[in-house]
């Protein structure tokens, strides 16, 4: 016999098997997707903002951020420690 009569031969009597470990493939796939999707995802803690380079939060309308680049603090942020309230707009959270 040709080998593409033998392969042919070999994938009908198990196309189920092979269908079958194609879906979990697929599966394995679309679950790490997701799974890096929501690791990546950040958790964001409250509305306070911090500078790139910025050891206070803020509130976002703080007159010592208004002409930097600001970004919303992260659970990670917080959690960190290396972030203190500022005394400008949060003088009573000192």
């Amino acid at each position: 016999k040709p080998v593409s009569t033998k392969i042919k031969t070999f994938f009908i009597a198990h196309k189920k098997h092979l269908l079958a470990t194609l879906l979990a493939i697929i599966l394995i796939f679309a679950g790490a997707i997701t799974a890096k999707k929501y690791h990546d995802k950040k958790i964001y803690e409250g509305h306070y903002y911090v500078t790139e380079n910025g050891e206070k939060y803020h509130l976002k309308n703080c007159v010592t951020i208004q002409d930097s680049k600001i970004r919303r603090m992260t659970k990670k942020d917080v959690e960190s420690g290396m972030y203190e309230p500022c005394g400008v707009c949060m003088p009573d959270s000192k």
